[in-house]
């Protein structure tokens, strides 16, 4: 959450800029209002300058912004601490003395008094916002929508914690739900290229089938009512209360800001799309990093699809805390299934590396299940 909100600081905007934000940092101390400003907009400009995550060439500053993804702890614990937001504010100033020793002259109670204020408007600008806007309509937006916005934007007024977390965490899981396997639940393995089974549930354990044999013996195989027992099922195991009724199975949109409606996610088949951007050589460094040989290939390519579950795709459950060692769990899977599939097609590469993802023709249900039944 220790984003700092990407606004610009020229114009028309200056003063407004000035008036609103010098209420949330100042915390009541008498510094000039435009020398704590240009502090804040001066790390803005430096991180967008010198941070990869957030480089000027990006797709979008909002998107951008969010390469530092959240990730849900549960509760509190998701929620950086003034201890740890302060240092990195001062960290993002680099060699500019004059504004770490700016940052110094908060003591331990205006710091944790500013870091939430600042924390907040950070979330508002990123999540309910829909692409660009202005400074101006961003404050007039927070103080109608926003019940918290009048203490937030209020140095005078005590601002709680729980309403801070709660605003913060909204785009989590709620607390106390969990997906319904006995055993727990985990990542089930590739089936095909594209994921996991489209004929079982896929969880170990779980003796759920999604077909009958007189859907598998009619011409065509009937897909629709075999997507429909797995919609229903999902929405079994996977939705929270009754906010999941997909018709389909698959996790919904994630709107901003609202909880995710179930708790899986785009993971498999985000994994597969990420995996067809790859060039070869990249590709071919993935076998000796699954044994431990070269990491570093592993360690950028699931941090890429964590990037693409989080920020691009963005549905349901898209921040849980695990989710890198849950890319890392499948990957083996996925390598045998590239493997498989090769040496079906009769390929000359057989290890799998030189396959080529149809995702307009191969990514269907009925697809994958023919696929599964020719295994």
């Amino acid at each position: 959450m220790a984003i700092i909100p990407t606004v610009c600081y020229r114009g028309p905007n200056n003063k407004y800029i000035n008036h609103q934000l010098t209420l949330a940092i100042t915390a009541g101390l008498a510094t000039g209002a435009s020398g704590i400003l240009q502090l804040f907009m001066t790390i803005i400009e430096r991180t967008l300058e010198t941070k990869n995550w957030c480089a000027k060439d990006s797709e979008d500053i909002e998107l951008s912004s969010r390469r530092q993804l959240p990730r849900d702890l549960g509760g509190p614990a998701s929620i950086i601490s003034a201890d740890r937001f302060w240092p990195q504010l001062e960290d993002a100033l680099g060699h500019w003395q004059d504004g770490k020793y700016f940052l110094a002259g908060f003591d331990h109670a205006s710091r944790r008094d500013v870091t939430p204020r600042l924390q907040a408007i950070t979330f508002w600008a990123l999540f309910t916002h829909k692409g660009h806007t202005t400074p101006k309509k961003l404050f007039a937006n927070v103080k109608s929508r926003e019940p918290l916005a009048l203490a937030v934007l209020n140095p005078e007024e005590a601002l709680a914690d729980d309403p801070v977390v709660d605003n913060l965490t909204s785009i989590f899981c709620p607390r106390g739900y969990k997906a319904h396997f006995g055993d727990g639940t985990v990542m089930p393995s590739f089936v095909s290229p594209f994921g996991p089974s489209a004929l079982h549930c896929g969880q170990p354990g779980c003796p759920a089938k999604f077909y009958s044999e007189n859907d598998l013996q009619s011409e065509p195989v009937n897909v629709l009512a075999i997507r429909a027992r797995c919609a229903d099922h999902f929405s079994k195991v996977y939705g929270i209360g009754n906010t999941f009724n997909s018709q389909i199975g698959l996790p919904d949109p994630t709107q901003a800001v609202q909880a995710p409606t179930s708790y899986h996610n785009t993971l498999h088949i985000r994994t597969a799309r990420m995996w067809s951007q790859l060039n070869l050589k990249r590709k071919q460094a993935f076998p000796q990093g699954i044994s431990g040989g070269n990491e570093p290939v592993i360690a950028a390519f699931v941090k890429e699809v964590r990037f693409e579950i989080c920020a691009r795709n963005h549905r349901c459950d898209a921040y849980f805390a695990s989710i890198e060692n849950e890319v890392r769990s499948i990957l083996p899977s996925f390598l045998e299934t590239l493997r498989v599939a090769s040496d079906k097609m009769g390929l000359e590469d057989k290890t799998g590396m030189a396959f080529v993802h149809d995702f307009n023709m191969k990514n269907t249900v009925l697809a994958k299940i023919d696929y599964e039944l020719s295994l």
